[in-house]
């Protein structure tokens, strides 16, 4: 790097250097001084070019330097970290503090999801009298009809079983059927729809009784049936495992991408990476995978909504937050995120198909994705309800204004168009949904004799 001098009036620094072919991974120290305060940054560079650019707001003192590869800051770093031969793509680095935020009620990302829960479960109805449909895609048999009609990649269903007094029977059924089919050596995962999170989900690569990869614990077809009768599903789902990135030698569950969509719009994407393994790791990037939006850890909403810093900020409050560290549905946050998390065609195809996936549902919705270890892509499924509405990990520094802003998915929402209750606009209901209702048992949805086949999952495509 040449030595800059930085004059007292300047209030934003562009760094730009291109790495020589044998220092690319190298790790570079960084040292800026502005009016004798010195920050030393650490850089890896995974890329062939990299435009770091950091920002310095006189007189607020904040440094700001948002890459892929860039680890968040406001977190309780883990004693214990993996070594990194273990964890070949990420690893864990950090526990998310939790910070409380005082974004107005119209910009409030948590609050919106909240209310619009609450007219899905207590009056559906209001939705339909509207025409919208969007509360259909909370049932996992309906996305799944949905995404199928579309001619979009998803994980096979085997069987869907509606909760009723026939649940033990029919679920059993479906299983001797299943482990009886010739040839027939795939392990499923079963599913309680009707749930969020991993409630009533078992992934199972083994088939049961067998190794359930989210807990880590053996289950029998008894311990599920009797868990899931103690819940609000309305069915069960049996589907196609998909195989992950092969951490060890062990089956794996593949790399989740969940894209929050506003009508078209990619707000932000979050990461669960190697799941089920000492490397499971979380993490929040921008829709062009440029910026980490988790650096300033996780956020909920608090009173009194709109209240400002003497700055003119809205403020978050980051001195309670730095005392409540929680990890983020279970997951620590991830370290610098090495190129090879997800090739540049890959997410280019993920990115294509959330969005005109989004057009086509308008209001907002969170689009998940699964990236098997070939680079095959399926939709895993819809989420109407992030995080129960509680809480998110998703902030931008604006170097403007000299603030964290927190409040942008809530804006993004306020400003989508259309219904803002809902999120969106009105779109056409598909045709394969025109007569489903929330209330919908299952329907004929795959032959189980298609069970010695894999479904296919998208490629990438470059532009």
């Amino acid at each position: 790097f040449s030595s800059t001098k930085i004059t007292p009036m300047q209030s934003r620094i562009s760094i730009h250097w291109t790495p020589a072919p044998n220092q690319r991974g190298t790790t570079y120290n960084l040292i800026l001084t502005v009016e004798n305060l010195s920050k030393m940054l650490s850089i890896t560079v995974p890329r062939d070019y990299v435009v770091a650019m950091s920002m310095f707001k006189l007189p607020a003192r904040h440094l700001q330097l948002q890459l892929p590869n860039a680890a968040p800051h406001n977190c309780a770093v883990l004693k214990n970290l993996p070594s990194s031969d273990k964890c070949n793509n990420a690893s864990p680095h950090c526990i998310p503090w939790r910070s409380p935020e005082h974004c107005p009620v119209y910009e409030s990302f948590p609050i919106y999801l909240r209310t619009r829960n609450q007219m899905i479960q207590g009056d559906p109805g209001g939705i339909v009298s509207k025409d919208f449909w969007f509360h259909l895609l909370e049932d996992k048999a309906a996305a799944y009809t949905y995404v199928t009609s579309e001619s979009y990649p998803t994980p096979k269903i085997y069987c869907c079983i509606s909760k009723d007094a026939s649940l033990k029977t029919e679920f059993n059924k479906c299983l001797e059927q299943l482990t009886s089919t010739n040839n027939f050596t795939k392990g499923f995962v079963v599913k309680a729809s009707g749930l969020h999170s991993n409630d009533g989900v078992y992934v199972l690569p083994q088939g049961l009784p067998g190794l359930d990869l989210l807990t880590g614990t053996k289950k029998t077809a008894v311990d599920i049936l009797n868990e899931v009768m103690n819940t609000t599903a309305t069915k069960i789902l049996v589907e196609e495992f998909i195989s992950g990135a092969g951490i060890t030698s062990a089956p794996t569950l593949p790399n989740e991408f969940k894209f929050h969509m506003f009508n078209g719009e990619i707000g932000s994407v979050s990461m669960v990476l190697n799941r089920g393994t000492d490397c499971a790791c979380y993490a929040e990037i921008d829709g062009a995978f440029e910026q980490r939006l988790d650096q300033y850890g996780c956020f909920s909403p608090n009173f009194p909504f709109g209240r400002t810093t003497p700055d003119g900020c809205i403020k978050v409050d980051v001195a309670t937050g730095s005392k409540n560290s929680f990890p983020m549905k279970g997951h620590n946050f991830c370290g610098p995120l090495p190129s090879t998390v997800v090739t540049p065609c890959v997410w280019q195809t993920l990115s294509s198909m959330a969005k005109e996936l989004s057009k086509k549902i308008g209001v907002y919705v969170r689009i998940d994705f699964f990236v098997s270890s070939d680079e095959q892509i399926w939709i895993q499924e819809f989420s109407l309800n992030h995080n129960n509405g509680l809480r998110h990990c998703t902030a931008k520094f604006n170097s403007t204004s000299g603030c964290v802003d927190s409040c942008f998915l809530g804006r993004l929402w306020q400003n989508t168009g259309g219904n803002t209750l809902f999120g969106g606009p009105l779109t056409p209901i598909p045709a394969s949904l025109r007569n489903w209702t929330t209330s919908s048992r299952c329907p004929a949805i795959r032959p189980l004799q298609n069970a010695t086949t894999s479904s296919t999952g998208a490629s990438c495509k470059a532009e």
